[in-house]
């Protein structure tokens, strides 16, 4: 913001207060006093908004003069395509962006932490899991913050499971979550609670994903070590489950299916390496077919020393976003776009979309 002042007497210094709100109340909140320059610059605005400000006029006589009050509009909230987490602000919270990793906005502003957002099926609600009630439970919100509420009573949790084990149905008229040995079905006004599957014994169940054809799920069951984890498909009733990807050294996760729901893409740690501190060496990207064939590699092209992993499909097929990051620990994550490509050794077109961010997800 800019303005202009004047003196009769030239000698004389001018000083400016200035007062800034949301609301047109007399008076506005003074928020800078004795300022020097005829400019101010605010951020970290709210779309959608309508903000007043002011400019006292100070000499070094004591005299002062008010200036008008004027006013401007934010602009209206983006459309943003992709939602992700990040701790850019110091916490956990939820983010939205543009494909190309523009018009960032963000969606909440909790002490707890606030993580693993997903669309639903429309595009126009986002679920995500949050600590506001110390254990990890799932809220909804629209997609531009507002309307948030808690869904479950009953709180994701298990071996190895932080939160992230839940996914939308098909239709958008369900969640499905994981409480250690149980998978659930659940209403999105948080009624009718139902149990879908048990976990194979020994196990629990983890993240897991929902067919677009609404037939099938895909499962990932987690033992209490962290590498000790197999992916499973099963009919969308929870009959039927079969062994996917088995129970291999190292650790794989983050189940997605493709539009037609015949494949699915997961990561998984192809250096096989199993620590006391459940860290990922050289974790892969794969697709593989939804009756086991095809098990596919599309990170042969990935920079030494980091880890592909979370993987979501573009809405239309053709691409997937994901998250690559350093194995050393407390490395920033940052998301990926490639081109969706089954012959390895053909370029991936990697385009870094969005610093500073992970859990993608994209509608």
């Amino acid at each position: 913001m800019s303005w202009s002042a004047s003196d009769p007497d030239e000698s004389d210094s001018l000083f400016y207060d200035i007062r800034f709100g949301s609301a047109a109340s007399s008076p506005l909140p003074l928020v800078v006093t004795d300022h020097n320059d005829t400019t101010w610059v605010v951020d970290n605005l709210i779309y959608e908004t309508t903000y007043f400000w002011q400019v006292i006029v100070k000499d070094g006589s004591g005299a002062s003069v008010n200036g008008d009050v004027w006013s401007f509009r934010t602009e209206e909230f983006p459309d943003n395509r992709i939602v992700f987490a990040s701790t850019r602000d110091g916490n956990y919270d939820i983010y939205s962006a543009s494909v190309n990793g523009e018009d960032i906005a963000q969606l909440t502003y909790d002490p707890a932490k606030d993580w693993w957002p997903r669309f639903n099926p429309d595009g126009d609600r986002i679920a995500f899991i949050s600590t506001r009630s110390v254990a990890p439970h799932i809220y909804l919100m629209n997609t531009d913050g507002s309307s948030l509420r808690k869904v479950t009573n009953i709180p994701i949790a298990g071996y190895n499971n932080y939160g992230i084990g839940f996914c939308w149905s098909h239709d958008g008229y369900y969640l499905y979550y994981s409480h250690y040995e149980t998978l659930y079905r659940i209403e999105t006004d948080g009624s009718n609670l139902t149990v879908i599957a048990e976990a194979p014994e020994g196990m629990n169940f983890k993240e897991c994903a929902v067919s677009p054809t609404g037939d099938k799920i895909a499962v990932v069951a987690q033992g209490r070590s962290y590498y000790s984890n197999a992916l499973y498909i099963m009919n969308i009733d929870g009959s039927d489950m079969e062994v996917l990807v088995e129970d291999l050294p190292g650790a794989l996760g983050h189940p997605n299916f493709s539009i037609d729901g015949q494949t699915i893409v997961y990561y998984y740690d192809v250096s096989e390496f199993e620590f006391i501190d459940d860290r990922l060496l050289d974790a892969h990207i794969f697709t593989i077919n939804t009756d086991g064939t095809n098990n596919t590699d599309l990170s042969d092209d990935k920079p030494p020393g980091t880890n592909d992993i979370d993987p979501v499909w573009s809405p239309d097929g053709a691409k997937i976003i994901y998250v690559n990051v350093p194995n050393v620990g407390s490395s920033q994550p940052d998301i990926y776009m490639m081109d969706y490509i089954i012959k390895q050794g053909t370029d991936r077109n990697l385009q870094l979309i969005i610093s500073g961010g992970e859990m993608p997800d994209w509608k």
